[in-house]
């Protein structure tokens, strides 16, 4: 496998990081054979906050490679984005 190949532990920690309210610049990570250098993608053309539905998402870039992490929907935390998500829910729904 390259080193440079996308591997499911970048999957992992990107998609970790769409949960987070100040979701990393650069994003580093090191592997026995050397490193990944993600950069997050800020662009006002594109979608990746609209706090009426919850829907986030954060973007990263690594030379050809792009990353679109998805925050899931966080119906377990009641107050916050749980209740958006919540209440976003209850309309789709009924």
């Amino acid at each position: 496998m390259s080193k440079d190949h996308v591997r499911d532990e970048i999957y992992f920690k990107l998609s970790q990081t769409a949960y987070s309210d100040y979701p990393f610049e650069k994003y580093k990570m090191k592997f026995k054979d050397g490193a990944q250098y993600w950069q997050r993608v800020d662009d006002k053309d594109f979608l990746t906050h609209e706090s009426d539905t919850g829907f986030d998402a954060v973007v990263y870039k690594k030379g050809n490679e792009v990353i679109i992490a998805y925050r899931g929907t966080e119906g377990d935390k009641l107050l916050g984005r749980g209740w958006k998500d919540l209440a976003t829910d209850v309309v789709h729904i009924i």
